[in-house]
């Protein structure tokens, strides 16, 4: 089996890159800072993440006042940033990532929520990051337990949503010593230490619970407010130790994680820190002699021995300064600049971030050995070696696995980047391997070949069918020393019973994912030894899971194993049925161990076996409740769609009337060539202009005849509203521009309007005037009714622009024909049915009374005539009704008063507009 070397280093990175980002003051540092136990904590890391692909990342960022002092300027922006870059190269090559982003001082506070580095979530992250960092400098104390508390709470949470095994990890920036309080505060900073670092305190339960933290400190040169025993107490909260200083229990305990504290002591290395920690994460070296300066130590010499696989530059250029040089080891020169470049067989790819650059160097053929750096100017530069490694771990035995009681062998083999078998001519000493047998150390012996082997002997009294095997291996490259590695490769070796054992498989029992009403299945296939009978008997075993499961129990078919027992013949086989059921229902993983006794031939002896089981529970979702709450979710969500888009359509399709809108309506006569004023005068004069008092969207308003309203299906709200404008009474309306049709009806009582309703006119035929239908009527009487928007209630530029727009008009054939055809419907109507008599009615008469004579010439109500249908405006026409006058205003009553009539008004009323 193959572990994954290179992931496990990139785990172990991403911690670097967290804890990178908080340290300032005046030795050029990089990731050579790193002591043993961070470096042992990042391989930790490393090998989690390469078991389980799988990471939960609580970036924690101080806010607390003193970075005003310590980050002036804001760097720790943009190291954050580049940890969450660091965290996306790992989800890039194939983790699961998921990280939040948070802040802390007095108290802990959650930012950004839980998501990929990625995507939306990480854009949304990185604009926090760049928008809100900065101006999170309030806080007035640096409470390292509100940190790592609330952090680790936050993880377990996330953890347990995601239900799988998974590793975390808190990246930790902090600028400062604990302080939690002033002098005399409740409690004292002391105290606060004490709860930190007590046995069995808070930073043994976050290590406990298996999250590495990576603390990176940023300090201020010359900031006498932080200690030298202030930073190794940061340290040693992160490491366990930091010089004397020690925090947590010591030695920690089996199964505890460990952490990390890196320190960057000038701003500028903050971000090749970073950079670093990405070099980490994808499984790089950091070279021995730490950060180099040019022109003081250039041209850098890189030692690409054979059994580098790649190297890493990361060097930083003042403004200005000329870009770096690279050259192979055939004498080929090549500037560092961003893109890709091949040459001999070797690749070079570099990347830059404000002047901040990083090199890769994968060697051909041609690129073995050394490579030269140079640069002008004051340049840092910071080397990393990738070994490019795996190993292979798999057992001596052809037939695989380990068989009990017996002695077994492991072997180790490691492979270059191109699969082949690392020899030893590669190194300039064995490999450094550290291997764990079932969390024990083992011996470890060195072959000619360059494979390694293990012994391995195991109990046959009680075994697992499976057995963990982990190595971390370290080397060192021939001729020159370059450090590699350390790689963490982890793998599972499954064991065999004796031949005189039956056999059983699998090795491990996944029953699924089961509910409360439905158990967990799955079966053991058993076979005998050929050379006597043999008997497997499976114990009553409890499952762990979640609490409110209740009590899990794996029980065994009685129909096929009477007592959890089968007796095997020589030879023969067996399926054994296995059911997992839960008390209560619940949501989360499953784990335990089923146990076999199995008793084999020509034997007294009997050996027990730990089979692990794996599923998870869930709770059931009753389908009627689930389809009725989705038909119920999707019956609102409709719902509020329909009241969203009719509130939307109501608000919206409306007639906008300014203060300034003012109507006109002329008599005219219309011909096939255009239209004139009956009087011959000129056809619009500001005369002809009365306000009409506005100054809101109305969904309905009304001039003398006229009303303007909408239409529009009240149950389909995402059709928009049509306007419409009606004649009152029985009159007749057309609509002259830009519209599809004159009518909305055969009888023309009706017209569109588009909104806002001032970009038409209005014609409003004379009941008497045309002789015949369509094309037939040569001319036609009517009113000319238009709306306009006056701005200071001047009407020259609207007069002007109204008359050049009836000038070039075409359609005035097709409006008389309209007309026509709206009369001869309205004949075929009233021929078909009594013609009702039309009396003024009382309300009207009242109004009469009351009616404005300015500018009017009043007639006396004439009840005999009624001859023709009733004017538009509400007066009973005949041949002897008198003509309009245009002597005199009509006044401005803020009613949109109507003007002058071409009859006298009987039943006419002023006009209304509705609110």
């Amino acid at each position: 089996m193959t572990g994954r070397p290179g992931r496990a280093r990139g785990l172990a990175g991403l911690v670097a890159a967290v804890i990178a980002l908080s340290v300032v003051g005046t030795v050029p540092a990089g990731a050579a800072d790193l002591s043993d136990r961070g470096a042992d904590a990042f391989a930790e890391l490393a090998a989690c993440v390469a078991r389980t692909d799988t990471l939960v990342a609580s970036v924690v960022v101080d806010e607390s006042a003193s970075l005003r002092t310590t980050d002036p300027e804001d760097q720790r922006v943009g190291a954050v940033l580049v940890a969450v870059d660091t965290l996306e190269t790992l989800e890039a090559a194939g983790a699961e990532v998921v990280t939040e982003l948070a802040v802390f001082g007095t108290e802990y506070t959650q930012v950004v929520g839980w998501g990929s580095p990625s995507g939306a979530h990480g854009a949304e992250m990185r604009d926090t990051i760049s928008t809100q960092l900065p101006d999170r400098k309030q806080a007035q104390n640096t409470d390292y337990r509100k940190a790592l508390r609330d952090a680790q709470r936050s993880v377990d949470a996330q953890r347990a949503r995601l239900d799988t095994d998974s590793c975390s990890a808190i990246l930790w920036f902090t600028d400062g010593k604990l302080d939690v309080g002033p002098d005399g505060a409740d409690p004292t900073d002391e105290e606060a230490l004490a709860e930190l670092c007590a046995p069995d305190g808070l930073v043994d339960d976050v290590r406990a619970a298996r999250t590495t933290v990576i603390a990176l400190a940023l300090f201020a040169q010359g900031d006498e407010t932080v200690t030298r025993k202030d930073r190794l107490q940061l340290k040693a909260v992160a490491e366990g130790a930091g010089g004397k200083v020690e925090c947590g229990t010591s030695p920690a305990p089996e199964g505890a994680t460990g952490g990390a504290y890196l320190r960057a002591d000038q701003p500028s290395a903050l971000r090749r820190l970073f950079g670093g920690a990405g070099a980490l994460m994808e499984g790089y070296t950091p070279a021995g002699d730490g950060s180099l300066e040019c022109p003081r130590d250039c041209p850098v010499t890189i030692h690409a021995d054979a059994a580098v696989g790649s190297f890493r530059v990361v060097h930083e250029l003042d403004e200005g300064a000329s870009a770096a040089r690279l050259t192979s080891p055939a004498g080929d020169t090549h500037q560092v600049a961003p893109g890709t470049v091949e040459a001999g067989g070797s690749t070079i790819t570099t990347h830059e971030n404000d002047r901040l650059f990083v090199t890769d160097v994968t060697p051909g053929p041609d690129g073995v050995g050394d490579w030269l750096l140079d640069a002008e100017g004051a340049t840092v530069v910071d080397l990393y070696y990738r070994w490019g490694a795996d190993l292979d771990i798999a057992s001596a035995s052809r037939e695989g696995g380990l068989v009990l009681g017996q002695e077994n062998t492991v072997v180790i083999t490691p492979r270059s980047a191109d699969g082949s078998v690392a020899g030893p001519e590669l190194f300039s000493e064995p490999l450094d391997l550290s291997v764990q047998v079932d969390g024990s150390a083992a011996e470890v012996t060195a072959r000619r070949d360059g494979t390694y082997t293990v012994p391995v002997e195991l109990d046959t009294r009680r075994a697992a069918s499976e057995v963990d095997v982990s190595v971390t291996a370290g080397a060192s490259s021939s001729p020159h020393d370059v450090d590699l590695g350390p790689i963490v490769v982890g793998t599972r070796l499954p064991t065999r019973l004796p031949p005189s054992y039956p056999t059983i498989t699998p090795t491990r029992l996944d029953v699924g994912s089961m509910t409360v009403d439905a158990p967990g299945e799955a079966a053991l296939q058993v076979e005998g030894p050929s050379d006597g009978e043999s008997e497997v008997c499976i114990e009553p075993s409890t499952v762990q899971g979640p609490k409110d499961a209740g009590e899990i129990t794996l029980t065994v078919d009685e129909a096929v194993a009477p007592g959890g027992c089968v007796a095997l013949d020589p030879g023969a086989t067996a399926s054994v049925p296995v059911t997992l059921t839960a008390q209560n229902g619940a949501d989360g993983a499953l784990s335990g161990d089923l146990t076999v006794v199995v008793s084999g031939a020509h034997t007294d002896e009997t050996i027990t076996l730990d089979v692990p089981v794996e599923g998870s529970i869930f709770r059931p979702v009753d389908e009627g409740t689930r389809w009725g709450l989705t038909a119920g979710l999707l019956a609102l969500a409709g719902l509020l769609a329909w009241l969203v888009a009719f509130a939307g359509r109501h608000l919206t399709d409306r007639y906008p009337l300014g203060q300034d809108l003012r109507r006109a309506r002329v008599p005219v006569t219309v011909t096939a060539g255009g239209v004139r004023r009956r009087d011959g005068g000129q056809l619009l004069t500001p005369d002809d202009f009365y306000p009409v008092a506005q100054g809101a969207r109305k969904s309905r308003f009304e001039v003398p005849g006229l009303t303007f309203d909408r239409r529009g299906p009240w149950w389909w709200p995402w059709k928009a509203y049509r306007g419409r404008v009606r004649a009152r009474g029985d009159g007749i309306v057309l609509t002259g521009m830009d519209v599809p049709s004159h009518t909305l009806d055969s009888t023309a009582s009706s017209a569109p309007v588009e909104f806002p309703g001032t970009r038409h006119v209005y014609l409003v035929p004379d009941p008497a005037s045309g002789t015949g239908a369509g094309a037939e009527t040569a001319s036609l009487d009517a009113d000319l009714v238009l709306l306009a928007e006056t701005p200071g209630g001047s009407t020259r530029a609207v007069i002007e622009s109204w008359e050049t727009e009836l000038a070039g008009y075409t359609e005035w054939p097709e409006l008389i024909a309209e007309a026509g055809r709206a009369r001869t419907a309205r004949a075929a109507e009233q021929a078909g049915r009594p013609t009702p008599s039309r009396r003024p009615r009382a309300k009207d008469r009242a109004k009469d009374a009351t009616a404005p004579q300015g500018g009017e010439t009043a007639a006396a109500p004439d009840p005999s005539s009624s001859d023709g249908p009733p004017s538009v405006f509400g007066e009973e026409s005949g041949p002897a009704s008198p003509r309009r006058g245009r002597s005199g205003r009509e006044p401005a009553d803020g009613l949109g008063a109507s003007p002058p009539s071409s009859s006298a008004p009987d039943d006419d009323q002023p006009p209304r507009i509705d609110w």
